[in-house]
């Protein structure tokens, strides 16, 4: 993937165009406060119920589930943390890396990314824009479907940030 095809915007994951959508969740699904609170009433059933089924997955780890009555067909759901809700560097890039995997699984081509880690982690936002986009950019490496990323986020601070970050990885 190039510098191009990465996209900022301040605003809910929702309001992308992308195929799928990463959720932030601790290792037994349970998504996180930021994420629950802005999807709270949006997230489908559906997705919850699969949730319940797939039950814990290891921090670092992802996976996927129908996206139900939402935009996206998929919501891939990236364990940063454990039941404690904390995060650090290791567990957020991990558990990106294999979101960002499993798009090739299911032939994904765009996918909306909150920022990870940030209501979770005490990593400053800078240093939490650098691991995310490198991880991104990284992703190119390997055999990849995805054409175009689009960061949700959520402040004008925060894509002046990622915006500088891009343009020095």
């Amino acid at each position: 993937m190039n510098k191009d095809a990465i996209q900022f915007a301040v605003g809910s994951l929702l309001d992308s165009p992308a195929e799928a959508i990463i959720n932030e969740v601790n290792e037994d699904l349970i998504f996180s406060p930021d994420a629950f609170s802005s999807l709270r009433d949006k997230i489908p059933d559906d997705a919850v119920t699969e949730c319940l089924k797939i039950g814990r997955i290891a921090i670092g780890t992802a996976t996927a589930t129908s996206a139900g009555r939402l935009k996206a067909k998929h919501i891939i759901h990236v364990a940063t943390c454990g039941f404690d809700g904390k995060s650090d560097e290791m567990s957020i890039i991990e558990s990106l890396r294999h979101g960002l995997d499993l798009t090739k699984q299911l032939g994904i081509k765009s996918i909306a990314i909150p920022e990870v880690g940030r209501q979770t982690s005490d990593i400053p936002l800078k240093r939490l824009a650098e691991l995310l986009l490198s991880e991104c950019l990284r992703h190119n490496d390997r055999e990849i479907t995805l054409e175009t990323v689009y960061f949700r986020l959520g402040d004008k601070k925060a894509v002046q940030v990622y915006q500088e970050c891009l343009r020095h990885i």
